[in-house]
């Protein structure tokens, strides 16, 4: 079968939640059909990760979005009604020689990730055309509204009300619809939302570590420090929690780490706080922690981080709403803590008892295993295309 897939960035190297996503579901479709890679970029992409996707993807074709397109592209959004994600990345010429590609590939299938692809291909007439919401971003705008002032208060609400009728015009455009989680799916603005199949995220167990690391801090945060949930995550964890703990444990040593931290998680930076920037090897990163603490508090969508965290038999405490999108038991595979004092609480727990901590790591590991492997979860994304 020839898959032609469609996404907003050129989806290598893995440091954005929807670049995990679309490069594990090619790379794994491709063990079994034709995929042809059809992006975006708007940056420099390296020669050895082109290369590295080339690799599996049976073509590849990137168009360039540049700094001045953006902005004529979001107010162009402005006039249209459409979300400002959308035009940040729609681009009529670009469109064009999209639907060009896909009338010389013949694709069986067509994947489209995230609603700021749709645009591109909403109108293209094709019997199997899937889009991928993957989180609810209206529900993410309206939580930054809600932790936002000022102007940023006002931007997060006028994309709010522009995304939610984006989510339900776009709807029946597409034959088919998937999500990332079932917290998700509830919360996605659609009449007939049961019909979206819940394809979650994954791990794949091809990493190395040592069977007994050293640790080398107490309580590790990790993701992309330039996003919004992230950095309000940081912030909570070092302001809020961190001062909690050190009155029980002085020499409490913190990491939070990530590409591009924003100046505000680089203010967070102490004699109990390192900020670490990117880190090339995450597997390790996580090996290094004893605890790992991703307290989400207007996120959306599964958090990968805390599936790699528990794949390398770190043991977490997250949020109710982290952990509603994953389903790990509460006391026995993950802790769930939501106030400071909740998390405070756990961390000690977990510092104070190895042998709850180490069970708990092992439960979540074999809960991953069980639940979250690639392989698994894109081959239900096949079995969905095919149906």
């Amino acid at each position: 079968m020839k898959i032609a897939f469609l996404a907003s960035r050129f989806p290598y190297p893995l440091d954005k939640g929807d670049k995990v996503r679309a490069y594990h579901q090619i790379k794994h479709l491709s063990k079994k059909h034709s995929v042809y890679l059809i992006c975006l970029s708007d940056g420099d992409i390296a020669p050895g990760h082109l290369a590295h996707l080339q690799s599996f993807c049976a073509d590849i074709k990137i168009y360039p979005i540049s700094k001045p397109g953006i902005g004529l592209g979001m107010a162009g959004a402005l006039f249209s009604g459409l979300p400002f994600q959308v035009g940040y990345f729609y681009r009529s010429d670009i469109k064009k020689r999209i639907i060009a590609d896909l009338d010389a590939i013949k694709p069986d299938a067509i994947v489209c990730q995230l609603l700021r692809m749709a645009e591109y291909v909403k109108d293209y007439q094709h019997p199997n055309k899937v889009l991928d919401y993957m989180d609810v971003f209206s529900a993410d705008m309206l939580r930054r509204k809600q932790v936002s002032s000022g102007i940023e208060k006002i931007v997060f609400g006028a994309e709010n009300t522009r995304v939610l009728k984006y989510e339900q015009e776009v709807f029946p455009y597409f034959q088919k619809h998937t999500i990332i989680s079932g917290q998700d799916r509830d919360l996605l603005p659609i009449k007939d939302s049961k019909s979206v199949e819940v394809i979650p995220n994954g791990i794949d167990f091809d990493y190395q570590h040592t069977a007994r690391p050293e640790k080398h801090y107490d309580i590790l945060f990790f993701g992309n420090m330039g996003y919004t949930s992230n950095i309000e995550s940081a912030v909570f964890l070092a302001q809020q929690v961190v001062p909690l703990l050190v009155k029980q444990f002085p020499n409490i040593k913190v990491l939070i780490a990530g590409a591009e931290p924003h100046k505000r998680v680089l203010a967070l930076q102490s004699n109990h706080v390192e900020i670490s920037g990117w880190i090339d090897d995450k597997w390790a990163c996580y090996a290094s922690a004893r605890i790992f603490a991703a307290p989400m508090l207007i996120s959306v969508g599964m958090q990968n981080k805390i599936l790699e965290a528990m794949a390398v038999n770190v043991p977490c405490v997250v949020t109710s709403m982290a952990n509603n999108a994953i389903g790990a038991d509460n006391g026995k595979e993950i802790l769930v803590a939501n106030t400071p004092e909740d998390f405070a609480a756990a961390i000690a727990q977990l510092l104070n008892n190895e042998d709850f901590a180490s069970q708990m790591a092992a439960n979540a590991h074999s809960f991953i295993t069980k639940n979250y492997v690639w392989a698994e979860t894109v081959e239900r994304l096949e079995h969905y295309i095919l149906k």
